[in-house]
């Protein structure tokens, strides 16, 4: 994933989308890159590891977020 695309996602969000913690945040594909996503900015979003690893490479649809998701 580009550098570019990596910053403008954190950008658009500084904390994890379902819990809200501001540690350990890493950049998630809601469609998973093994099941054919990409890197393009409206399939990615900011999870904390904890909430990355429990999402797995589930779909956003089966990993239902206790918060509401911001949509790009």
């Amino acid at each position: 994933m580009k550098l570019d695309i990596r910053r403008r996602v954190f950008a658009l969000n500084s904390k994890c989308l379902n819990c809200g913690t501001t540690n350990n945040l890493q950049i998630d594909h809601i469609y998973p890159k093994s099941k054919g996503g990409s890197d393009v900015l409206g399939n990615l979003q900011v999870l904390c590891a904890k909430c990355n690893q429990k999402k797995s490479n589930k779909f956003q649809s089966l990993f239902s977020l206790s918060k509401e998701v911001k949509s790009w």
